[in-house]
C-alpha cells in the first residue's frame, strides 16, 4: 500500500533486478482482492523499463500502465465516499495527469466516453475549456469557460461563457452563451448571447438576443430579435410590409390599424378630425393583411400607451371616398370624418398634409384601402 516500507534485503523494480510478477486465476470468484482502511485497495504503478546490464537501446525506456483491465469492463468503479469526497461528490472513476490527459477514452464501434446521471444532474460537466476536434453531440452541455468545436449538434442546450465553432451548429434547445462564433451556419431554437453572435448565417425559430450580431450571409428570426447592433455583410429580408415607429398616444386613447392620426400640441398622437391638417402624423400600421416589417422606438418596459405610426412602405389605411372618387395613384390627405383619408382635390391645400398614394380605386363610401406611405 502507499507509505509502506521495503523488506531489508528485499529488491525492487528501482534497484535494476526484476521481480515475479503476482499472478491469480479463478473460476468462481475475483482472481485477486485487495482490502485496505485508509489507503487505496488495489495500487499500482510502472516505471520505465530497466535494461539488463551490458545491454543498450536505441531508445529510452518507456513506462506502462500503472493498472491495466480487460473483460466487459476494463477497469470498473464504484464511488462510496459520499458528499465532500474528491473532486465533488466523490466519482467511480478518477483521472489526475500534470501533463496528459487525466481520462483517456478510444472506441472503434461506441463513445470513447459515455456518462449519464439522474436525478436532474448533468450527464457532462466542465469548469474549464473543453476542446472538440470532432462532432459535438450532446443532449445538454454546460461549460464554465470556453467551448471549442468544429460542428456541434444539440438535441438540448447549451451554456457556456465562450462558444467557439468552425463548422455549422445546430442547436434544439436554447443557447445561452456570452460570445457565439461560428464560422459555418447557426440554427436554433431561442439563442442568447450577452456578448457577440458571429456566423456566417444564422437562424432562430422562437427569439434571438445579443450584444452584437454579425452574418456574412443570411440572418432568420421567425421570432423576436433583440439586440443592441446588428451588422449583416448581406441582405436583409423582412415579411412585413412597412417600417413604422412608435408614438406616444394622447389620453391613452385606443386607436385602431388604419386609423389616421395628427400630433396634437405635446407631440402625442390622435385621430384625425380636419381636412389638409398639416399636423398629419401617418397612419397607424398593421390593418387588414400588411404588418410592420420594423418598428422603431419600441420600449416593452414603457407604461405610456404607444402605437405604431407608419413611415414608410404599404399599410392599410380608412379612406372616405364620398366626398370624391378615389382612382389609383390619386395623393390622399385627412378628411372631415375622424381618422379617414381623402383625395386631395385642393393641391395647394394639400402641401404639407399629404399622407401617401392610393393603390386601389375606390367610388364612393368608406373602407379600407391599401396606400404607399409617402408624407409630403
Amino acid at each position: 500500500m502507499p507509505g509502506a516500507t521495503q523488506e531489508p534485503g528485499k529488491t525492487g523494480v528501482s534497484d535494476g533486478l526484476p521481480e515475479s510478477p503476482l499472478v491469480g486465476s479463478s473460476y468462481v470468484g475475483p482472481a485477486i482482492t485487495g482490502t485496505s482502511f485508509g489507503y487505496a485497495g488495489v495500487s499500482g504503478s510502472s516505471m520505465p523499463r530497466v535494461e539488463p546490464p551490458g545491454t543498450s537501446s536505441a531508445s529510452p525506456p518507456l513506462a506502462s500502465d500503472g493498472v491495466f483491465g480487460e473483460g466487459q469492463h476494463g477497469v470498473h468503479g464504484v464511488n462510496g465516499a459520499g458528499s465532500g469526497a474528491t473532486p465533488k461528490f466523490g466519482c467511480g472513476a478518477l483521472g489526475e495527469s500534470d501533463s496528459g490527459y487525466g481520462v483517456y477514452g478510444a472506441s472503434l464501434t461506441a463513445s470513447g466516453i459515455y456518462g449519464t446521471s439522474g436525478s436532474g444532474h448533468l450527464a457532462g460537466e466542465f469548469a474549464g475549456d473543453v476542446d472538440v476536434s470532432g462532432i459535438l453531440t450532446a443532449g445538454t452541455v454546460t461549460v464554465g469557460e470556453i467551448l471549442t468545436a468544429p460542428i456541434g449538434n444539440f438535441k438540448g442546450a447549451i451554456a457556456a461563457a465562450s462558444a467557439i465553432f468552425t463548422g455549422t451548429v445546430s442547436i434544439q434547445g436554447t443557447a445561452d452563451v456570452n460570445n457565439i462564433a461560428v464560422t459555418g451556419n447557426f440554427a436554433a431554437n431561442s439563442i442568447t448571447a450577452s456578448g457577440d453572435l458571429t456566423a456566417t448565417n444564422i437562424h432562430a425559430t422562437s427569439t434571438l438576443a445579443a450584444v452584437n450580431i454579425f452574418a456574412s450571409g443570411e440572418a432568420t428570426v421567425l421570432g423576436t430579435l433583440t439586440a443592441k447592433d446588428v451588422l449583416l455583410s448581406g441582405d436583409v429580408s423582412v415579411s412585413g410590409s412597412d417600417c413604422a415607429e412608435d408614438f406616444e398616444v394622447a389620453d391613452a386613447e385606443q386607436i385602431e390599424p388604419g386609423t389616421v392620426v395628427v400630433f396634437d400640441r405635446e407631440g402625442a398622437i390622435r385621430q384625425s378630425t380636419e381636412p389638409y391638417n398639416k399636423r398629419v402624423a401617418g397612419v397607424i400600421s398593421g390593418a387588414g393583411s400588411y404588418r410592420p416589417g420594423v418598428i422603431l422606438g419600441r420600449d416593452s418596459s414603457c407604461s405610456e400607451v404607444k402605437a405604431p405610426v407608419a413611415l414608410i412602405g404599404r399599410v392599410y389605411c380608412k379612406v372616405d371616398a364620398d366626398a370624391a372618387p378615389i382612382a389609383v395613384g390619386d395623393m390622399l390627405t385627412s378628411s372631415h370624418t375622424p381618422g379617414h383619408a381623402m383625395k386631395v382635390m385642393d393641391p395647394r391645400k394639400g402641401f404639407g398634409s399629404v399622407i401617401g398614394k392610393a393603390l386601389r380605386p375606390l367610388k364612393s363610401g368608406k373602407s379600407l384601402l391599401p396606400i404607399l406611405v409617402m408624407l409630403q
